[in-house]
């Protein structure tokens, strides 16, 4: 899996290459996409999700914004007219021809209110919209009697975009349910995600292999859940041995240093079986003003090999727990080994894989490590997260607020700096350091 991923790294203008990252794996999202990502070098996260105890989530978006607005393909004055179309042009859609055609021959497609259950993915050509009357009455489900899952399947993908940022295609207003059997809701690249439920992922509500990915305003519920389904047994993201682990994310990213600028803001994540947010390797992103609660494993924030991060006005409450399975170096902290509410970890700097330059800044976390920055230093002094900001951030409620592995003078120059931080109690005081 590790050697396929590099591969599909390489080749990363024409594939999606990524997925989990501190379990990981890369993932396709559609239909029959070549490229997927979900899997990592020392661990592959696959998610499986119970697609019944979250079917009806705890927080609502009917106050979501009004229906994403797009022009049909061939759209006329006579078309906005029709009643198999909105006002604005949009096809209302409710199974008259399958679905994937219906994105293939319009611009903006509806979906109405009910349960549509999908027995394989859908591919969204660039610039085109998939939206829905709203959230909570428009849900496209996979169908855990017929799906086949496999690396990188997805109830709603890219078609592998030249310049996936260019013209990103649009999904609003909707709920796609994985089902417990589809490896992700909604991946790769070249995608904006707003007011829209994902949930009951085998693996990941949403992936993130190359550019373009924007998601705001979601709720993302359930994901990576370990399932019952008929005729199959417990599902999980590790079934089948496509390169995934027991633990999913609900975003998971993978890369090898390239700058994917992916952004994450105002989202609500909850109750995924692994970290809300897992970046193995992709750099340049923004985690801004989420929601983050009762999720698992070893942090609700994971950092690995990510350099160029904004992690900002977040507030997260991440349960105490065991501490990262993938990464032995990474695996302690001042009090052993335990989750952490924000996590940044580096053990190597091959291909990428540093942990460098974020702004960790303004955040509310707790868990038993509030925030926890931790390398392989016994192997190489600069094998750690470095040059790092941490500002402003509370982690009041945490058994340890604060820890950090690198120290002052241990390599060159190179600094974390901490300000304003309330790692011991008291309002600017700095981290513990092992």
């Amino acid at each position: 899996m590790v050697a396929r991923m590099q591969e599909e790294i390489l080749k990363f203008s024409i594939h999606r290459p990524i997925y989990k990252s501190m379990r990981k794996t890369l993932f396709v999202g559609v239909i029959v996409l070549p490229g997927c990502f979900h899997a990592d070098a020392d661990e592959s996260d696959s998610l499986a999700q119970d697609s019944e105890s979250s079917d009806t989530s705890s927080t609502s978006l009917s106050e979501s914004s009004s229906s994403s607005s797009s022009s049909s393909s061939g759209s006329s004055e006579a078309e906005t007219s029709d009643p198999d179309f909105t006002p604005d042009g949009c096809y209302k859609w409710s199974e008259q021809v399958a679905l994937q055609d219906a994105v293939g021959m319009y611009d903006c497609v509806e979906v109405q209110p009910g349960t549509w259950m999908l027995g394989f993915g859908v591919a969204m050509p660039p610039g085109k919209t998939l939206r829905g009357v709203s959230a909570e009455a428009s849900v496209l489900r996979a169908n855990p009697a017929s799906w086949t899952f496999g690396c990188c399947d997805s109830v709603v993908s890219d078609t592998l975009p030249a310049d996936p940022a260019a013209n990103p295609f649009h999904v609003s207003n909707l709920t796609i349910d994985g089902g417990g059997v589809a490896t992700y809701d909604l991946c790769c690249r070249g995608y904006e995600v707003e007011n829209t439920i994902l949930r009951n992922s085998r693996c990941s509500a949403l992936g993130a292999a190359g550019p373009g990915v924007v998601a705001r305003g979601n709720l993302m519920t359930g994901n990576a859940q370990p399932t019952q389904i008929p005729e199959q047994g417990l599902v999980t993201c590790a079934t089948g041995g496509f390169g995934g682990v027991a633990e999913g994310a609900a975003v998971y990213s993978e890369a090898q240093g390239v700058d994917l600028g992916s952004v994450f803001e105002n989202n609500t994540i909850e109750n995924s079986y692994g970290p809300a947010l897992d970046i193995n390797g992709a750099w340049g992103g923004t985690f801004s003003g989420n929601n983050v609660y009762s999720n698992a494993a070893w942090a609700a924030v994971s950092l690995y090999g990510a350099s160029g991060w904004t992690i900002e006005y977040n507030t997260i409450s991440h349960p105490g727990g065991p501490p990262q399975p993938y990464h032995p170096y990474c695996a302690t902290g001042p009090a052993g080994g335990q989750s952490a509410g924000i996590f940044l970890c580096q053990d190597t700097d091959i291909n990428g894989l540093t942990t460098n330059d974020n702004l960790i800044k303004n955040n509310v976390t707790s868990s038993f490590y509030g925030i926890l920055s931790v390398g392989a230093d016994e192997v190489q002094p600069y094998w750690a997260p470095r040059n790092n900001t941490f500002i402003g951030n509370d982690v009041f409620g945490s058994v340890i607020g604060c820890a950090d592995d690198f120290a002052l003078g241990q390599w060159l120059t190179d600094v974390n700096v901490w300000s304003g931080n309330n790692c011991a109690g008291p309002p600017d005081t700095g981290p513990a350091t092992f």
